[in-house]
């Protein structure tokens, strides 16, 4: 069973991520978990600058402290999940950021593979000139050029989720989902038709009838089921993958090993009959099947390639059939100076 869903709020300043959050938070306080970038910098006197910097610490960047705040959170995570008893068992864990490039989002959807969660993200647009003026009247002032930049970034996403997920993401074809990526599911919301608050200000010139927040949380549930889904055949596919490499592997050195046990066959008869007694013929024979079988585990260790097998077991066992004949030789030339002292 899901225990919880992560959802990845994206937008520009003023785009109203922190009022869709709260309105969930509110409406389900004891099933929904709010993190808050913007909260977490002003609680350790962090007050986010336009230059990229911590106020209290001008010399930081503003993603360290960003880094921070996932690091803290991811932990918070896992610690709600390992106790929570919510009243139908599924928590919502809501992430109020940018979340404007890949890589901002890229630890949640870690987290929620790694810990078999759902997962979905949801980008809320609004006009650049409706967002710098929200960003005005809250008193956050040199937002402007910062709105129209992570717009752009914000750009191919749109683009991806409002043409790539019919349906929401579950367009009955996962195997395409598989090939898109954990990146591909997302929704686009206009911002400025959420009937949640200060969001639909402004939207009186706007076409078309308000969403309630509740229409855009039942869309992420279903985008969150299609990641499910996503994953669970993404697991069955790496199973499959490592299956098949694992038969792969096993032919490999199943077929190794019979080339050389014949090649081991015929360099003992080749060789047999160059030794002086059945003393050396069995230990020749020994060496023969100890070299086989360390040449057999190198190369399931990949140490040399299937082309060098043949080449690296014959030159070994001439080493040791040089290394026999050479003890013998020694021990002859031995028995010999001892039979001239008697």
């Amino acid at each position: 069973m899901v225990q919880a869903t992560i959802v990845v709020l994206c937008g520009v300043p003023g785009a109203g991520k922190t009022t869709l959050a709260k309105w969930l938070e509110r409406a389900a306080p004891d099933r929904v978990v709010r993190l808050c970038f913007d909260e977490y910098a002003s609680q350790w006197a962090y007050p986010q600058q336009t230059d990229g910097t911590v106020s209290s610490l001008p010399d930081t960047p503003l993603k360290t402290a960003r880094a921070a705040w996932v690091q803290d959170a991811r932990l918070k995570v896992r610690g709600l999940l390992a106790g929570h008893g919510g009243p139908d068992g599924h928590l919502l864990v809501v992430v109020d950021d940018t979340n404007s490039h890949k890589s901002m989002r890229h630890p949640w959807a870690e987290l929620a593979i790694q810990e078999g969660l759902g997962f979905a993200q949801v980008l809320l647009q609004v006009p650049v000139a409706v967002a710098q003026q929200r960003c005005v009247d809250r008193g956050t002032t040199g937002l402007d050029g910062t709105v129209v930049r992570m717009d752009a970034d914000l750009a191919a996403a749109a683009a991806a989720w409002t043409v790539g997920n019919k349906a929401d993401g579950v367009d009955g074809n996962m195997q395409a989902s598989a090939a898109r990526g954990w990146d591909s599911f997302g929704l686009v919301v206009d911002a400025t038709r959420l009937a949640v608050g200060p969001m639909a200000e402004g939207s009186g010139s706007i076409q078309g009838a308000m969403q309630a927040p509740e229409a855009v949380l039942a869309r992420v549930m279903r985008l969150s089921q299609s990641f499910v889904q996503w994953r669970a055949l993404c697991g069955q596919q790496d199973m499959q993958r490592g299956q098949d490499r694992r038969r792969t592997k096993e032919s490999v050195l199943h077929q190794a090993n019979l080339r050389l046990a014949v090649l081991a066959g015929a360099l003992c008869r080749k060789h047999m009959d160059s030794l002086i007694d059945d003393k050396q013929r069995r230990e020749f024979g020994k060496s023969v099947a100890a070299t086989k079988r360390s040449v057999m585990a190198r190369f399931a260790h990949g140490v040399f390639n299937d082309d060098e097998l043949e080449r690296v077991f014959v030159r070994e066992v001439e080493q040791e059939l040089e290394g026999i004949k050479g003890t013998a030789a020694i021990a002859q030339k031995g028995q010999e100076r001892m039979a001239q002292f008697m």
